[in-house]
């Protein structure tokens, strides 16, 4: 009586069909017939293929079968030594380095389908004892993409925004910088994220939407009567289509995708307001503007990935069969959120205790940790300071005193620059020199009531209380800044003014009141305290100082000391009031607050805290103010002359839906080769176990779901079939865009 025993792996009938047969061939892409394209190579064997997310090319491993048979019969290698070296005699069999090999399946039927195509790049021999072994590792065609670094970019002319030459744009050395950011934070509005994009519409190709893409123009054209400039911001899907554009024209390895569905794609999504849950066509959405990166000298697909996986999107590059046959590869991009249009899949387990013959199962072994610890549910942008253009009525920051009216080295003598040593004191060096705005209390001369005060102005004009009456600001020097948030007619930013009057008759220091006094331009001889708000004279005598109105028309010493010296009428013929001349500047100042860009904890982040992050935007997004008061302005109200607060509101909710979601990693392996689990997919369920993947809360109040990602695939071909998806939902973090 026989005996005997066997196993019953996890598997129903319908998956313990037979193997399919992998084959790899030499490729010759020269060729579109695939009957002549492909020359098979027996010998070699593939032993696995990986790939990962991001701007990685897969690998594949291969074994030569080394027998000294097949030597004899066919001629096939079977030595190391006639296969390593880099000299060896030409041989059909033996792989040579930069050969294109392409890995594929074909079924019962004869269908092919291609798993890999790429480069032999790395061979490997092994030697131990009585045994031996050739490997060698092959690396996709798609890192034929790396050979050539980005250098310099595309550029219209700047006379012609809106077209190009029959030629297309022009080709320069000029760094492929995106929206530059510029140090100068009120320098016109010009600071911050500089646009050098073509205007939005007059793409390249415009014609055509799947291929069309913008170029770079000179951030510095300027438009008449206040025009806005033809100049637009960088977004994602721009900076992406242009990479790809320009960085893979010919398309000769890897395709680049429809560009038409990237600007959709590529946008920031976020509740309506009054609502904490984000749901597929109930959101608001935004452009999300790219702050200042430079792709100079990196391979295209380094820069797309580096901009998409900041703002949490994810890429991959996929290998499959076109319509005649032959491997075509494309990069891949989708959003790594609830919001993806891909349809999540299941893997099946059978339940625990369940019957083995009728268990719906294709995992082998199943491995996955959920990370909370790593939760961010808020985020605010960290910006430069808000900044006010104000018109500001000057007092002396010194005591005048009428003796200092007198000839000679102890009275006017002393002030003249060409007389100071290097014991002539502080105060020496400020008496009729120096005026502001004392913002912090150290000491300003009154001139209404002729005596020394401490009282620290009050700014509660220029930044109002809260609701709640409670100060926005804090007592401290703000020195002014030389360039205005106001613009001339070209768009250029006008300079700080000082201007004299010799008639206004209001307090001092203070606010203009925006009428008061007749006013002369004080063309010269001054410059704005680096510590402080304020100016000082900086000619040699600061008793001939001149207006520009006349020359020489303000005595610096004389009508300060003693304003009984005043004359009768102004350098304007306008009578005076008896008063000393009173001096108006007209500046930036900052404020104590940043715009406002939250992205408040959201109800379906999965955690009772809020963990909250800033983002650094400082060289970024601005918020300037031009007061009322303000000598250029002509609206008798307050003007925004510029407002990112949406710009860096979208960057907010971008970074936080990237990261609301506890990070979720694993592995799953499948006892056989599958293509049905790509990168990107998603895994919503253990099926059989009925083991939810899904990684927020709120999906009963409208919340989109949100689970995790194929983020790498392992197939194994040797020694047993398997395939391994790596599971995450970790999104890059990519550089500080």
């Amino acid at each position: 009586m026989p005996n005997g025993s066997f196993d019953m792996g996890p598997l129903p009938t319908a998956m313990s069909s037979q193997a399919p047969l992998f084959q790899v061939c030499v490729y010759d892409s020269s060729s579109d017939d695939p009957s002549t394209a492909f020359t098979p190579l027996p010998n070699i064997a593939c032993m696995r293929i990986d790939e990962r997310e991001g701007p990685f090319p897969p690998v594949a491993v291969f074994e030569y079968l080394l027998d000294d048979n097949y030597a004899a019969n066919y001629g096939w290698p079977s030595q190391v030594e006639q296969i390593w070296p880099i000299d060896a005699p030409p041989n059909p069999y033996v792989v040579e380095n930069d050969d294109r090999l392409v890995v594929m399946t074909v079924d019962d039927s004869g269908n092919t389908s291609i798993l890999f195509d790429g480069f032999a790049q790395i061979p490997q021999a092994d030697i131990a004892g009585r045994a031996q072994q050739a490997t060698f590792s092959a690396v996709a065609a798609s890192w034929r993409e790396w050979d050539e670094p980005i250098k310099g970019r595309f550029q219209r002319d700047a006379d012609s925004p809106d077209s190009d030459p029959e030629s297309g744009p022009t080709k320069t050395d000029l760094p492929c910088r995106f929206n530059p950011s510029d140090t100068a934070v009120a320098d016109g509005n010009k600071g911050g994220m500089i646009a050098n994009c073509t205007p939005d519409g007059q793409d390249v190709g415009e014609s055509d939407d799947t291929t069309s893409h913008p170029v770079f123009l000179d951030p510095s054209i300027e438009t008449q009567g206040g025009a806005k400039p033809p100049n637009t911001l960088w977004t994602i899907s721009k900076a992406c289509r242009y990479l790809m554009a320009v960085g893979n024209p010919d398309e000769t390895y890897v395709n680049n995708p429809d560009f038409s569905v990237l600007t959709d794609l590529l946008q920031a999504y976020f509740p309506p307001s009054g609502s904490g849950t984000i749901s597929p066509g109930g959101d608001q959405t935004a452009d999300i503007v790219i702050r200042d990166y430079d792709a100079s000298d990196k391979a295209w697909p380094d820069a797309v990935a580096e901009l998409l996986g900041y703002a949490g999107f994810g890429c991959s590059f996929v290998t499959t069969s076109d319509d005649s046959g032959l491997p075509s590869t494309t990069l891949d991009i989708y959003r790594k959120d609830a919001l993806t249009m891909i349809a999540p899949k299941q893997v099946y387990l059978q339940s625990a205790g369940g019957d083995v013959s009728s268990g719906q199962n294709n995992v082998a072994s199943f491995h996955m940790v959920r990370d909370c610890k790593d939760i961010i549910n808020h985020y605010s942008i960290e910006s430069p300071l808000k900044q006010v253009e104000v018109s500001f009525i000057l007092a002396p920051l010194y005591t005048p005193n009428q003796s200092d009216t007198t000839p000679g080295p102890s009275g006017r003598g002393q002030y003249l620059k060409s007389a100071w040593t290097a014991t002539t004191t502080a105060t020496i060096k400020r008496l009729y020199r120096w005026y502001g705005m004392d913002e912090i209390g150290l000491g300003h001369y009154d001139i209404d009531s002729s005596t020394w005060l401490t009282t620290a102005f009050d700014f509660s004009s220029v930044f109002p209380p809260d609701n709640n009456g409670n100060p926005l600001y804090v007592k401290r020097a703000r020195p002014g800044s030389s360039s205005l948030i106001s613009v001339d007619q070209d768009g250029s930013p006008l300079k700080a003014d000082l201007s004299i009057s010799f008639d206004y008759d209001g307090a001092a220091p203070a606010i203009w009141d925006g009428a008061t006094g007749h006013w002369f331009k004080v063309n010269g001889g001054w410059d704005l305290l680096d510590d402080r708000l304020g100016i000082r004279v900086t000619i040699e005598d600061p008793e001939q100082w001149g207006s520009g109105k006349k020359a020489n028309d303000i005595r610096g010493i004389s009508w300060w000391a003693d304003p009984t010296t005043l004359p009768m009428n102004d350098p304007g013929g306008n009578p005076t009031n008896g008063y000393p001349p009173v001096l108006r500047l007209t500046t930036v100042i900052d404020d104590d607050r940043m715009l406002s860009a939250i992205a408040d904890k959201r109800t379906a982040s999965p955690t009772q805290f809020t963990r909250r992050r800033r983002a650094d935007a400082r060289d970024h997004f601005q918020y300037n103010r031009v007061l009322a008061n303000s000598m250029y302005n002509t609206t008798a109200k307050d003007k925004i002359a510029r407002d990112d607060t949406p710009l860096a509101q979208a960057h907010a909710y971008q970074l936080r839906l990237k990261t609301e979601f506890p990070p979720v990693s694993g592995s799953i392996k499948f006892p056989f080769v599958t293509d049905y689990y790509q990168l990107g997919d998603r895994i919503d369920k253990v099926v059989g176990r009925d083991i939810n993947l899904q990684t927020n809360v709120g999906v009963g109040q409208g919340e989109a779901a949100d689970y995790p990602f194929v983020v790498g695939r392992s197939r194994v071909l040797l020694p047993d079939l398997e395939t391994t998806i790596q599971l995450s939902d970790h999104r890059a973090s990519g550089v500080n865009l």
